[in-house]
């Protein structure tokens, strides 16, 4: 049962319970399905409070991930694949509110690098090719217009 069938439930014990006493009232909804401590406890809020109607949640309310940002953020993220930094910067709210909203939608993205120029076998080469030019140009001086003198 819902808060708004709970609301409901509790509004309709309240009216019937100010027509009538503790015992019929829970006799009635007990019939209907109701437990009866449930029903009592509903009336002694009532009494308390003075109203049927339920007070509002306590806690922090979720202001800055609501459905409209969360849509936003998370078509920037897939379809743009932006950062979460410019997201945050972009919509004006933390970037930890993106963090959770992506990690909430199980969005991946992904880091962007450069990709290398030279495979892992040439690397390799061009450190022993390297190795070679300096034996081979040790007693030398080597000048920028791709000419050598004996030193």
């Amino acid at each position: 049962m819902g808060v708004k069938e709970r609301q409901v439930m509790s509004d309709r014990i309240w009216t019937f319970y100010q027509q009538n006493d503790l015992k019929s009232t829970v006799r009635h909804f007990a019939a209907e399905g109701e437990k009866p401590n449930t029903i009592r406890l509903i009336i002694r809020r009532c009494l308390r409070t003075g109203t049927s109607v339920f007070a509002p949640k306590t806690g922090r309310k979720r202001s800055v991930a609501t459905p409209e940002v969360v849509k936003r953020v998370s078509k920037k993220l897939v379809n743009k694949n932006m950062s979460e930094r410019v997201v945050a910067v972009e919509e004006d709210i933390s970037s930890g509110t993106v963090h959770n909203i992506k990690k909430r939608l199980d969005i991946k993205t992904r880091k962007c690098r450069k990709i290398p120029k030279m495979d892992p076998k040439q690397q390799i080469k061009a450190k022993t090719n390297a190795r070679k030019l300096r034996k081979k140009l040790a007693n030398k001086v080597v000048v920028m217009d791709d000419e050598t003198c004996d030193g």
